[in-house]
């Protein structure tokens, strides 16, 4: 076995770029009567989503490697600080637009929103999201149906929409414990979380976190939050 820099040619979908452990296989026509060769994915000694790396050997045999496939890149996102601050405003947030190395961030009475520089991730969280009003049960739940709807609208409404995005399904698993008079302790919705994710490129499901657009709710349907990790990617064919 020989070891090749695929540094180029080598896609990892995930948070910032991660990897635990690699098992695919692939379904393209051109390739049904070839036999895959085994790859072995060096250890990397890191893992979760903070895990990310510039180079990555992996041990495979020359002989068995296609003469075409197809590879796809993960793209550095674009950060545009005047679309940062024009989102911000739709969103009734109106404040000093503050950055570090990492993340930009715009700071409200009314709510944050952030976006991560590395990855392109967004936030939006109103105080109640972030702590600045004490959690409560909810009183009023809606339907599934009505939580999707109003995530919708509200994609779409601000530009957060994406056009491979299709619904994954409504989390009504936040819960919040009440204790009353008597010392009974109840169990009750804190919020909603309606969730979204990408289909899959070419017949090829995501693995890990993959790309994920969330949106939470209080009270009455009320939107309290949303958060988005999408990377974008490119499409390449590689000829060997």
């Amino acid at each position: 076995m020989k070891k090749y820099n695929l540094m180029k040619y080598l896609l990892i979908i995930t948070l910032t770029v991660f990897i635990s452990g690699c098992n695919s296989s692939l379904n393209n026509s051109s390739l049904n009567n070839y036999k895959l060769a085994k790859i072995t994915v060096n250890p990397l000694g890191v893992t979760g989503s903070s895990g990310n790396f510039k180079k990555l050997n992996i041990g495979i045999d020359k002989n068995n490697i296609p003469q075409k496939f197809k590879v796809y890149k993960v793209k550095d996102p674009k950060i545009d600080k005047n679309q940062i601050k024009e989102k911000a405003n739709k969103l009734g947030i109106v404040g000093e637009l503050i950055e570090d190395e990492k993340i930009i961030r715009i700071s409200g009475e009314t709510g944050d929103f952030i976006v991560n520089k590395i990855t392109g991730s967004e936030r939006y969280f109103t105080k109640q999201m972030r702590g600045d009003v004490e959690p409560k049960p909810l009183k009023n739940i809606l339907k599934d149906e009505e939580y999707v709807k109003l995530a919708s609208d509200f994609l779409n409404k601000y530009g957060f929409s994406k056009p491979n995005m299709v619904l994954k399904g409504v989390n009504k698993g936040y819960r919040i414990g009440t204790i009353d008079k008597q010392g009974n302790e109840t169990q009750s919705v804190a919020k909603v979380e309606v969730m979204f994710e990408s289909k899959p490129i070419d017949g090829i499901k995501y693995t890990g976190v993959g790309p994920k657009i969330s949106v939470w709710f209080g009270d009455n349907g009320e939107i309290i939050g949303y958060g988005s990790i999408w990377r974008e990617i490119e499409e390449k064919v590689i000829i060997h």
